[in-house]
């Protein structure tokens, strides 16, 4: 009958976006399973994500909505973004460790570019 597509195949708004997709998965498995049950679907409707660009140690730029700032604060929401995405799919103390770890900085070797 119908066909879903998701992820940066779709042709809806903000696609390309990890956020947009995720979002798109979870409107599909509802319509999925109100199919399912005979109930109607739902009318799609997208969500304008947040953009959060990292542009430097202890700073981030941030576009949500008609809302714009930069700055120390944009790099927390990141990081708190970040720290959510981990424990959306780990348990908690997993996600801290994953999370606590991604921010450690290794050094490279400016010759060879291994690990010094």
């Amino acid at each position: 009958k119908d066909i879903f597509v998701i992820g940066d195949n779709a042709e809806t708004p903000y696609s390309g976006m990890a956020q947009t997709a995720i979002y798109d998965a979870d409107f599909v498995v509802h319509n999925l399973r109100f199919e399912y049950e005979g109930r109607p679907k739902l009318a799609y409707r997208p969500k304008e994500p947040v953009y959060i660009t990292p542009v430097g140690e202890g700073w981030a730029s941030v576009l949500w909505g008609d809302f714009h700032f930069n700055g120390r604060l944009g790099w927390w929401l990141r990081n708190i973004a970040d720290f959510k995405a981990f424990w959306d799919i780990e348990p908690l103390t997993d996600a801290a460790e994953q999370w606590a770890t991604t921010y450690e900085e290794e050094h490279l070797c400016p010759v060879c570019g291994n690990p010094s």
